[in-house]
């Protein structure tokens, strides 16, 4: 049984659709291999077979909202990698908006297009949309069979910006 468990919501280029609403990745990370410390991202990490010393790292997810050019995405992580919600959802296809190394620049292009037809182009975010949702954990001093303690925070309102501003649409009932 897990002590701690996280959940993370993050808003991703590509819907996934109803076939595809719940799926995981099990890809391992570790280094780049052309990491340096001087390109300004010597913390960036790879997965799969294009990483060194990769580590096992295993993310669930969810679809919770989606629209034609994007979703809201559920990510409970089970592991504990560096990036490792950000590059299990790129590999799978799905790179979290905003997210200036690991989302290629023309899919943000795209979405600024997309919200300036709109009229929305205020809600382009400037910051990558991953947000910590919850931490559930036992209560050190408690029983064990005691109820778990969850902290949750609501989604920040840039977030909430740019999925009103997308018409995205619960996958939830």
């Amino acid at each position: 049984d897990k002590t701690v468990t996280k959940e993370y919501f993050a808003i991703v280029h590509g819907a996934p659709g109803d076939a595809r609403h719940a799926w995981t990745c099990d890809a391992p990370i570790g280094r780049r291999p052309t990491a340096a410390k001087n390109d300004g991202h010597e913390y960036a990490r790879a997965v799969g077979d294009s990483c060194i010393d990769g580590k096992p790292a295993f993310t669930a997810f969810e679809v919770v909202a989606s629209c034609a050019s994007a979703s809201l995405i559920r990510c409970e992580p089970h592991t504990g990698r560096t990036h490792q919600i950000r590059l299990h959802l790129q590999c799978t296809g799905y790179p979290i908006v905003g997210d200036e190394v690991y989302t290629p620049s023309d899919l943000h292009a795209h979405l600024k297009d997309i919200l300036a037809a709109g009229g929305n182009r205020e809600a382009m975010p400037s910051r990558q949309q991953l947000h910590a949702h919850a931490l559930t954990f036992a209560h050190p001093a408690r029983e064990k069979d005691a109820p778990r303690i969850r902290v949750q925070a609501d989604l920040p309102p840039d977030m909430v910006a740019l999925m009103r501003a997308l018409n995205m649409r619960s996958l939830i009932q």
